[in-house]
């Protein structure tokens, strides 16, 4: 048996080892919250209401992607219900940017790494300035962008769906995705539009909380079937989307607050049913 005097010395250094370790933790959890964030969404807490992927479709702008992560990352944290991801979507081939693809891209990868219920697609120069704005879905798909400063905080026209949109994955798979054709810029959103309507959903808008701001940048190289391939959008709804959508991921990258997914798009020309159009 222990003398009286050294049970005596070892049972206060226990007390000063647990006194030790309670106030490391305490510190750690209070000091590196960004540790934890980097790591909550591959934990299941029950803490979480929301499980929400941001999917971001991206080339050749780092300058606005870094002022895009420095804004969203504070913003996404005042919601401490929120479990989220950023997945930025990097188109690294040289044909004509396809937003609507890369968005389909970042569908795919993204449930592999986990269950989301929330889906938002969003474009890097919009920058949300509600706080009430939670980033999550609604039982309908959702517009979010609707208010931003170069439209005066105004909706443009009333089947808007681009910049910033939320759909569940049940949603997205119902209406196959966003369509593949869209080499260039813009109608993809417009389709999407027309997609949900087609399968006999209703989509929600933000009012109030939905103002953004939107980071200036150079014109994109305009998609000249845009128009015609909005137009005949319902002859193509059932194989054109999820269910034929091809791509090579060259390497993804798990950086601390976001996660970069490298893909090849393949060929520009496209087949339909009767078909391609270059």
């Amino acid at each position: 048996m222990l003398p009286k005097w050294l049970r005596l010395l070892r049972n206060v250094a226990c007390i000063i080892m647990i006194t030790v370790a309670v106030y490391a933790t305490i510190t750690f959890y209070s000091i590196q919250p960004r540790v934890l964030q980097k790591l909550r969404w591959t934990i299941s807490e029950p803490n979480f209401t929301h499980h929400t992927a941001i999917i971001a479709p991206y080339r050749n702008r780092s300058e606005q992607l870094d002022v895009f992560i420095k804004h969203m990352i504070p913003f996404l944290d005042q919601h401490p219900g929120l479990n989220y991801k950023i997945y930025v979507i990097n188109q690294t081939d040289e044909l004509p940017f396809n937003r609507a693809k890369l968005l389909n891209v970042g569908f795919v990868e993204s449930m592999l790494d986990f269950n989301w219920t929330c889906l938002i697609f969003h474009d890097i120069d919009l920058l949300p300035l509600n706080s009430t704005n939670n980033y999550t879905c609604t039982d309908r798909p959702l517009h979010m962008s609707a208010r931003i400063n170069i439209f005066d905080y105004k909706v443009p026209y009333g089947g808007i769906f681009g910049g910033v949109s939320a759909l569940t994955p049940g949603h997205f798979t119902l209406v196959n995705g966003f369509s593949n054709l869209f080499w260039g810029w813009g109608g993809e959103d417009d389709d999407m539009w027309h997609r949900i309507r087609h399968h006999g959903l209703r989509a929600n808008r933000l009012q109030e909380t939905g103002y953004y701001f939107m980071i200036k940048h150079a014109d994109e190289k305009k998609s000249p079937q845009r128009v015609k391939l909005v137009n005949e959008g319902k002859t193509r709804y059932s194989w054109d989307g999820l269910t034929n959508l091809t791509y090579e991921k060259t390497s993804k990258s798990v950086r601390q607050y976001y996660t970069v997914v490298d893909v090849e798009l393949g060929s520009q020309l496209v087949t339909t049913h009767n078909q391609e159009i270059q």
